[in-house]
């Protein structure tokens, strides 16, 4: 727990502002976080939610804010040179912001534009009124990219909260919106890191362990047992558009919402498992794992690369001819792609689809080498000990047998140099595993819409109290440096 005090003798009074946050979660995890009196959260509510129900659900609380008071209100005009301001080292430019968001992409830029000029003041606005330690933010939205950007130019940390996939339930703290940037916190000491490492990879090994994930509606069973979740999403763009309270920049339409429905009914039903590949070839070959998408960790983390037809056409000019290119598609996207977008990957010259129904581990072990931009299919290949390339920047290059890409004309010589390599040896695949997991702590999933369990309050008031002790220490170092150097300069102007 926080330790640290201030000159009185108790600890000095810290604010945290949340942005995005579901209001519900105000409630459930935020109020119920094992931290010190003094410290205390401010949050700018997600913007589904409008000014009545504020009220109804939080009354008179002063430390719940709105991006606007509602979505009648008129949009300021687009400032295009403030907007300007924000696009800083370490933060999303403008563009990437709109381009990686799952509705604002689809929406007019001008529009867009004036929207994120109205989100940069309200921002400011709050982040000023509060002056917080630090802001809490996620990936997903142009919201949180907007408040990473103000907050970076006042001179305010951004922080996000990122979950593993591999062992589950592991959380960390992220600088920025970078998937790199990891709090360099260590929460556990050496000798448990390594006994997690190990574990994690015997249970892997022994296939007890794999990474959660959705699993798309297969048959019609299945489908009708999704229904209610699918109908509630529908009724709720319904009756949001009705009132006036549908937010377009956060909410699809509902002709959106069906069309994409009707689109995910035809393309399960185009789509044929016996003409996919479904046991792993004699002939070597080379893996890609498609990443579900809309998705930030491929919309936002590995933006630059986040067309994924366009790096499979990469991975196939990179690939010698005597190797196969496999495709896998995501179990929990089996449903998004098209006829002709298959028929557009089976055009290339020896490539083939692995079904989505069949289990990944046989192909990654089996591979010559896996490609990945952001998925946990890499961790999964570099704990096996096979050649991973990354496109972008990723963690998994602490593990032996992982490199990135950097030019894309260079990668046939890439991909060669990693086909020639020995396997790691098991101690070294350990240590870095062991390095990988160094700033996560046991915590929970991001899986919100479950009960949050008093182990998982306890690891996340751990993090927050490490990410305030962390923070404070580095303030109280700098005030001492300047406090250095001024009286340096005292002295030698004496």
């Amino acid at each position: 727990m926080i330790n640290r005090q201030g000159v009185d003798g108790r600890m000095p009074d810290c604010k945290i502002v949340t942005i995005g946050m579901e209001p519900d979660l105000v409630e459930r995890l935020y109020d119920r976080l094992s931290l010190p009196q003094s410290v205390s959260f401010e949050h700018l509510l997600h913007p589904l939610i409008v000014r009545y129900k504020l009220g109804k659900d939080f009354g008179k609380r002063h430390d719940v804010h709105l991006f606007r008071n509602s979505v009648r209100d008129a949009l300021p005009e687009t400032d295009i040179a403030a907007l300007k301001t924000i696009e800083t080292e370490g933060v999303p430019t403008i563009r990437e912001m709109i381009m990686s968001d799952r509705v604002a992409c689809h929406l007019p830029a001008d529009d867009v534009l004036s929207y994120m000029t109205m989100l940069q003041r309200r921002i400011t606005e709050v982040l000023e009124q509060v002056n917080p330690v630090f802001v809490v933010g996620n990936y997903d939205s142009l919201h949180e990219g907007i408040a990473c950007g103000v907050a970076r130019t006042m001179g305010i940390p951004f922080i996000a909260v990122h979950f593993t996939s591999l062992p589950s339930g592991l959380v960390r703290a992220n600088i920025g919106l970078i998937p790199d940037s990891a709090l360099p916190i260590q929460y556990y000491d050496d000798d448990e890191l390594r006994q997690l490492a190990i574990d994690t990879m015997k249970r892997f090994e022994a296939r007890m362990l794999m990474a959660p994930a959705y699993e798309s509606p297969v048959g019609g069973k299945e489908l009708l047992r999704k229904l209610p979740d699918h109908l509630g999403v529908l009724m709720r763009t319904i009756l949001a558009g009705a009132s006036g309270n549908r937010c377009r920049f956060s909410m699809e339409t509902v002709y959106t919402l069906m069309s994409m429905y009707m689109k995910r009914r035809y393309n399960r039903l185009r789509l044929h498992p016996a003409r996919l590949l479904a046991s792993v070839p004699d002939s070597p070959f080379v893996f890609y794992g498609f990443h579900m998408q809309p998705e930030s960790t491929i919309d936002v983390w590995g933006s630059f690369f986040s067309d994924q037809f366009n790096v499979i056409e990469n991975i196939v000019r990179s690939t010698p001819i005597d190797h196969l290119v496999l495709l896998k598609i995501h179990r929990s996207d089996i449903d998004s792609y098209s006829p002709a977008q298959f028929a557009r990957i089976e055009g290339l010259p020896r490539v083939k689809i692995i079904s989505p129904f069949v289990s990944s581990y046989d192909f990654i072990a089996r591979a010559a080498a896996v490609f990945t931009i952001q998925g946990t299919i890499g961790l999964e290949a570099a704990l096996l000990g096979r050649p991973v390339i990354v496109f972008g920047k990723n963690r998994l290059t602490l593990f032996p047998s992982v490199c990135q890409v950097n030019r894309l004309d260079e990668m046939p010589a890439l991909l060669r140099a990693q086909l020639s390599q020995k396997p790691p040896d098991r101690s070294s695949i350990v240590a870095a595993y062991q390095e990988y997991l160094r700033p996560y702590i046991k915590a929970c999933r991001n899986e919100w819409h479950k009960e949050i369990t008093p182990d998982a309050l306890k690891g996340l008031s751990a993090l927050f109290s490490a990410i305030i002790e962390n923070f404070w220490q580095a303030e109280q170092i700098s005030k001492k440096v300047q406090d250095y150097l001024k009286m340096n300069t005292v002295d030698n102007q004496a």
